[in-house]
């Protein structure tokens, strides 16, 4: 993939993403319920959960002219795209879930000062 190509799809991408949130809408609200749900789970696999959520709604795939259509839409309705669809879905999901484990790190500042007696 050439530079310029990159740029295309990176500059569609941008101008696009109000219509993206809003297919995606759904699989955040599901995602906030599960973070909501399991707080009784472990850091890591409660992540996964929301990460595969918010990872399946948010992953792009690009259609003819950089045009960008949601993934899970692309699943559903075509064969053509099923495996740049779902390649998409995987590479988005791990994103997310290295983003989820960043935001959800121990905050290790608010803990008192150990010195040694």
């Amino acid at each position: 993939m050439s530079a310029e190509a990159l740029a295309a799809y990176a500059f569609a991408t941008v101008l696009q993403l109000p219509f993206h949130l809003t297919f995606g809408s759904p699989w955040f609200v599901a995602a906030w319920l599960v973070w909501r749900l399991t707080r009784t789970f472990r850091r890591t696999p409660r992540a996964a959960i929301v990460a595969m959520l918010i990872g399946t709604g948010l992953a792009p795939v690009y259609g003819f002219h950089a045009s960008m259509f949601p993934a899970y839409i692309v699943l559903i309705s075509e064969q053509a795209f099923s495996a740049a669809a779902a390649l998409s879905i995987a590479i988005t999901c791990i994103l997310v879930f290295a983003i989820v484990l960043w935001l959800t790190r121990p905050n290790t500042n608010a803990l008192p000062v150990q010195s040694n007696p």
